[in-house]
């Protein structure tokens, strides 16, 4: 019979749901599962305070730096600047603090002539904000290595502790798992690969010897190892995919899909791994059949809330034709808005700013709307820091805000597609992954703003290369312990492979080279209409009678056609004019009507038709605006000869 009061500590929430599902068949009492993050946030007590919330810490932060010095770290104390730069400053004093470093222990490297002087200052901000957070009565992550104590009536309901160790811990993280092994068992299961070496020889101060390719379960108690198992060789089946066009990479991965699904593997057991959200955008335009349920949720950005306050603020701060456009295609007068706008270059108290923001959500519900108070309620502390703003600048900042929100995908395709991180502790059958390119993985770190590699090397803090590694094992562990895994990659003059293929050691059996056949997955394969410009054009050309450059030879390698527009029936390139009411806004119509006309008929074989399909389109964009239709006017002659 299984204990009840043992506990099993999980990366993620996804591991425990897949630990669930596996032991469904079992017998007994079921421990107790938790992630890491709850289980500290448990077991971590500091009396008297409570915990600080983001926009607070900056308010105390800035508060902090008003001191002479502070200006020697050119970081622009002026609010909105300084909202940017935070994120940096507290990263640098989050990581000191977790683990558990000093600004004394960085003094002893000296890599630059204002390098000390600058720790002098980022030491002197840390001691004033400590000093703030205890007026206050505040705990923040950069203090409660040195204020927490062990929550001990959370643990006298627990016997032993297990971690499922996926990844990285740090140095208080380690700690605090050491004091915890003192008042009871505590085991550790790791597995040990060339990317997670640091993390071993951690283990191995304590007195493990551990080798690379093994399971453990350590003991952190007793310091034994209780078991050792060697990896057997890996099967996974891997194939890969290269092309020139980002694009096919979405043909790609339906292709893999099909194929995953012939070999009998469930829909629920097939993932696919972004190495960052940018592509998600792009799958989601042609996820037509809903295969896929994206875990990063979908972005605020693309709520119509969203897309409505971000109308507004463009038209009042440019007030083009295409701006006031797109106010009424998304329902909005422009008399109404003039209104409203008419006072937005003028401070506002704090009761007058959120009223003002209000206007935007009255008599509305929805997850979007929800997502806004919240937003707005933890913005409204910012308040008092914008009396000598704008009302037109604190409505960009909380378009920021709000464009960093993401909405739960309930569509519910089957097909997860998530980043390697919440792959932590997750077994896939069928495994795709895209973007496998030199620079993308493993990603560069963006942390080193304050420290070098040397120091942080000297001071025993992550570097670079450390951060690279641990990107490599979650990428490695997911392959291990996948049957097939497709990989696919842009590969042109700017982008190449990833360098990380071949420390994988993965043995490309099969090379899919038939990009053609992919573009049928995406766009209906259907005979192109003839051209109205000549097929082919022929000319004797004289090359000894121009002075070649550069550009003009790049432009007739890559185009021939063009050159001869360019060069030599000296065709300028289309301008964008600037004026509010030109041919700018007309090209837009253009365009749509255009892919109106012809969404709702393939192919015209009688001139006169198309030409009033498209005539019709652009009246009806036009119609209220007669200096439009006389440039609509304009155009229509010009396309006669398309027609």
């Amino acid at each position: 019979m299984l204990q009840n009061n043992k506990l099993v500590i999980y990366p993620t929430s996804r591991a425990i749901r897949t630990a669930l599902q596996d032991a469904l068949h079992e017998d007994g009492i079921l421990p107790k599962r938790i992630t890491i993050g709850d289980f500290e946030k448990k077991v971590l007590l500091v009396e008297g305070r409570t915990f600080i919330d983001e926009d607070t810490r900056i308010l105390l932060l800035k508060e902090a730096s008003q001191f002479s010095t502070f200006k020697n770290l050119h970081i622009d104390r002026e609010f909105f600047a300084f909202l940017k730069n935070a994120k940096f400053l507290f990263g640098f004093f989050e990581e000191l603090a977790v683990e558990l470093v000093d600004i004394d222990d960085l003094k002893n490297v000296d890599v630059y002539a204002s390098y000390g002087e600058h720790l002098d200052i980022l030491q002197l901000l840390q001691e004033k904000y400590i000093s703030l957070l205890k007026e206050h009565s505040y705990c923040d992550k950069i203090v409660l290595p040195n204020l927490y104590t062990l929550n001990d009536s959370y643990l006298e309901g627990i016997d032993e502790i297990e971690l499922h160790l996926e990844g990285y811990l740090n140095n208080f993280e380690f700690e605090l798992l050491m004091k915890i092994a003192k008042c009871m068992t505590v085991r550790i299961h790791l597995h040990s690969n060339a990317f997670n070496l640091k993390m071993l020889n951690k283990f191995q101060d304590l007195g493990f010897s551990l080798k690379p390719g093994h399971h453990y379960i350590l003991n952190l108690s007793t310091i034994m190892i209780e078991e050792e198992n060697q990896y057997s060789q890996s099967e996974t089946s891997y194939k890969t995919f290269s092309s020139n066009s980002r694009i096919l990479q979405c043909a790609y991965i339906k292709k893999s899909i099909y194929d995953f699904l012939e070999q009998g593997i469930a829909a629920k057991d097939i993932v696919v791994i972004l190495p960052n959200n940018s592509f998600a955008d792009l799958l989601a335009l042609f996820n037509e059949e809903n295969y896929f349920n994206f875990a990063m949720g979908t972005s605020y950005k693309k709520t119509k809330l969203y897309q409505e306050i971000s109308a507004v603020y463009e038209y009042a701060m440019e007030r083009t034709i295409e701006n006031k456009y797109r106010l009424k295609r998304l329902g909005y007068e422009k008399e109404q808005v003039d209104e409203r706008i008419k006072d937005w270059d003028k401070h506002f108290e704090s009761n007058k700013l959120k009223e003002e923001l209000l206007l935007f959500v009255t008599e509305k519900e929805g997850d979007d709307i929800d997502i806004f108070h919240k937003e707005l309620h933890l913005f409204s502390k910012l308040f008092p820091s914008f009396k000598s703003y704008p009302f037109h600048k604190v409505l960009h900042l909380f378009l920021n805000r709000l464009s960093t929100c993401s909405i739960d995908d309930v569509r519910g395709g089957k097909i997860t597609v998530m980043e390697v991180l919440e792959t932590r502790g997750v077994r896939y059958e069928g495994v795709i992954v895209v973007d496998f390119n030199e620079g993308t993985v493993p990603a560069r770190s963006q942390k080193d703003l304050f420290l070098s590699t040397e120091i942080r090397y000297f001071a025993g803090l992550p570097t670079a290369s450390d951060r690279e590694n641990l990107q490599k094992y979650y990428y490695k562990r997911l392959f291990e312990k996948a049957d097939y895994v497709h990989i696919s990659y842009v590969e042109d003059e700017q982008n190449q492979p990833t360098r990380f293929l071949d420390e994988l050691s993965v043995i490309c059996d099969y090379h899919d080279k038939r990009v053609e056949d992919y573009h049928d997955i995406l766009f209906s394969s259907q005979k192109q209409p003839y051209h109205h410009l000549p097929k082919d054009i022929e000319m004797e050309y004289d090359f000894t009678k121009v002075e070649l450059s550069a550009s003009r030879l790049k432009v007739y390698l890559d185009c021939k056609r063009r050159y001869y527009f360019q060069y030599i029936k000296k065709i300028e390139e289309a301008t964008i004019p600037t004026d509010e009411s030109t041919e700018r806004l007309v090209g837009i119509f253009l365009h749509q009507a255009l892919e109106h006309v012809y969404h709702g008929n393939q192919k015209f074989l009688d001139t006169d038709a198309l030409y009033l399909a498209l005539q019709k389109e652009l009246y009806i964009k036009s119609e209220d605006d007669a200096v439009l239709r006389f440039y609509v006017d304009i155009w229509l002659e010009r396309l006669k000869p398309f027609c």
